[in-house]
């Protein structure tokens, strides 16, 4: 059994929210952008983030209401911080983007360098956005 040995969260996420191309049309380029800061002693080689989609009522736009749940795999120097873009489009078929936001956002795994993980499954450490920009 693994155990978790931090006792605090490895990370801060910042400025989570939805945004699409400039050049969006009906076919998509819809994004979820947010800046991840590595706050542990150890590189960060890679992550599971996991999210909610929500429109303007609180209501999930993904199906059997689940989550958006994406793994990266990137260095992060330890102390650093690194802006991220994902793509969405799959989970939007044709809606506007301005009309849906980033909810319940978290880091669902965190690897680093020495083969060390951190885990959070629940969510204890997510964060909520009310607004899109």
């Amino acid at each position: 059994m693994s155990v978790n040995r931090f006792f605090s969260c490895p990370y801060v996420l910042s400025d989570s929210k939805i945004s699409a191309a400039e050049d969006y049309d009906s076919a998509g380029k819809i994004f979820l952008d947010f800046t991840l800061k590595n706050v542990s002693k150890k590189n960060i080689i890679s992550f599971v983030i996991s999210c909610s989609l929500i429109d303007s009522e609180g209501k999930t736009v993904l199906e059997n209401d689940s989550c958006f749940v994406e793994k990266i795999c990137d260095n992060i120097p330890a102390d650093c911080e690194r802006d991220f873009r994902l793509a969405l489009d799959s989970y939007f078929l044709g809606c506007q983007p301005e009309a849906y936001s980033v909810d319940f956002i978290y880091l669902r795994e965190v690897r680093f360098e020495n083969g060390k993980r951190w885990t959070d499954p629940y969510g204890m450490y997510s964060s909520s956005v009310s607004e899109n920009d």
